[in-house]
């Protein structure tokens, strides 16, 4: 059971007298314990601790990272069932999907631990001359890692961000997110067991809670921090960009802020048509549309718009019933769906499969192309089950509409053809536009692997030459120094502080 305490490396800290409760919304009621939001004092304990660490991990072998990494998993393991429950109880998400998520997260642990200890991780180059060049790869300091509110696992204390940080050879301090406080601090105990069981300094990871903006605003500026992982909204994120851009020290903020993943349709007959519709209100409605590659507009000849908007209704309305992860999300989603519709002049369609306070309203909204290109209102993201339908009538409309689109993390195409394909004017422009182009597929569902790419142009992420997924992801929080003239066995060691250990 959680104590609602902050976790300042090895110990359990609770300074503060702000508190507040984390939501379950099976039941629509606050839990009882509180969390105490982090204080000043904390914060600069945990930054501080960072900080000592990381001038340990800079020189710290692979094969520790490794073990460190299957100790985190080994303990995450023995937590499972506990973890689990407070998962499903404080984001309302089933068991099958906390079941996925926590396979994602453990897997994660053990692909990185086998990747990093395996000859395809190299972080030396040498150049053998004159001079003789030797580069190599250093963690870059502490890292803040602000936990997604859709992925209280995968996403969040211990998902992606945290790990590719230590692969990195960072500390990294988490901030919790406040809707799932409970579920961060059991997933942190484990973490400070593997923590002590590995021999890690004890600043490699801290947890501070906090509801209110001003913690995250503190760690983001606190002079010893040199990096930011964030994936949430796009004002979230731009918010921490900003922040760590008017610091007298600049650090980067690498935020992965969402998207409308457009979906292109280009086949005509009505059984195509019918298996896309079908394919694509699964991705649409899983869990509430709670995922950042969720479909959010999708093109259709102008020809088959009408059937293909009537089609998508009626499997929408087969499709599970699921609830909005926190009303604060829900009431959100609804203003954002309320906008749409006001700039489509009252024209919406709504389903809802239950009377639960929290049940998603499914929204699809048809608009023609001129109205689509003349208003940003439809150029935005709507998060939750919601998806703009847009009628096109020739490939160079298409292709000129994309144009008026910023960055995305995913472009999906439905097309038989692929000989068509290749000579569509749109082809030259996507490439420009997305991280991840997918043919005859869905985006949601993004697979954890070297060749991964999980970002995109502004405002899709703040750095579109990095991806948040995947094994590269760790070079994010890396920068590389170049020794001139100096032995290569000798450059990471002699310039440790503390060379004897």
């Amino acid at each position: 059971m959680p104590s609602g305490s902050n976790l300042i490396g090895s110990k359990s800290s609770r300074e503060g007298s702000i508190t507040f409760r984390s939501f379950d919304p099976g039941n629509f009621r606050e839990l009882p314990i509180e969390f105490f939001e982090a204080t000043n004092e904390e914060i600069e304990q945990a930054c501080q601790l960072a900080d000592f660490a990381a001038k340990d991990l800079r020189f710290i072998s692979k094969n520790k990272i490794s073990q460190f990494l299957r100790s985190v998993k080994s303990e995450l393991v023995s937590s499972k069932d506990e973890i689990l429950s407070y998962y499903t109880l404080e984001s309302g998400l089933s068991e099958e999907r906390g079941n996925l998520e926590f396979a994602r997260t453990t897997n994660l642990l053990e692909d990185y631990a086998e990747f990093i200890s395996s000859p395809d991780f190299c972080v030396n180059e040498r150049e053998v001359g004159e001079p003789t060049l030797v580069k190599t790869s250093f963690g870059i300091g502490p890292v803040v890692v602000f936990g997604a509110s859709n992925f209280p696992l995968a996403y969040s204390t211990v998902g992606g961000d945290t790990v590719s940080a230590w692969v990195a050879q960072c500390p990294v301090i988490v901030k919790s997110h406040p809707m799932h406080a409970g579920t961060s601090e059991l997933v942190g105990n484990a973490i400070q067991r593997a923590v002590k069981q590995s021999g890690m300094p004890e600043g490699i990871f801290s947890l501070v809670n906090g509801k209110s903006h001003q913690v995250g605003e503190k760690l983001v500026q606190h002079p010893l921090v040199r990096a930011v992982g964030f994936t949430g909204s796009h004002k979230g994120g731009r918010a921490l960009f900003d922040l760590a851009s008017k610091r007298k020290e600049p650090i980067p903020v690498f935020a992965e802020m969402g998207s409308v993943n457009p979906v292109i349709l280009m086949d005509a007959s009505p059984e195509k048509l019918v298996d896309q519709a079908r394919k694509l209100s699964e991705s649409i409605s899983n869990d509430a549309g709670q995922f950042c590659t969720k479909p959010g507009i999708i093109f259709v000849p102008e020809q088959h718009l009408a059937f293909f908007y009537i089609e998508l209704q009626n499997r929408l309305k087969e499709a599970p019933s699921f609830l909005m992860i926190h009303p604060e999300i829900q009431k959100r989603y609804m203003e954002r769906v309320d906008e749409v519709a006001k700039a489509n002049n009252g024209e919406q369609w709504r389903y809802r499969s239950s009377n639960h306070p929290l049940s998603a309203v499914i929204s699809v909204t048809a608009v023609s192309m001129s109205k689509f290109q003349a208003n940003l209102t439809f150029h935005e993201e709507v998060f939750g089950p919601h998806v703009l339908l847009v009628g096109y009538a020739s490939e160079n409309e298409l292709t000129n509409t994309l144009k008026l689109l910023g960055g995305q993390l995913t472009i999906s195409i439905f097309c038989s053809d692929f000989n068509k394909l290749k000579q569509m004017s749109f082809m030259s422009v996507i490439p420009g536009m997305a991280g991840r182009i997918i043919l005859n597929g869905v985006p949601t569902g993004v697979r954890v692997c070297k060749a991964s790419n999980h970002g995109g142009p502004y405002p899709a992420s703040t750095d579109s030459r990095f991806t948040a997924v995947g094994f590269d992801s760790w070079k994010r929080f890396s920068r590389e120094i170049a020794f001139q003239n100096f032995p290569m066995e000798s450059t990471r060691e002699m310039f440790n502080e503390n060379p004897l250990g």
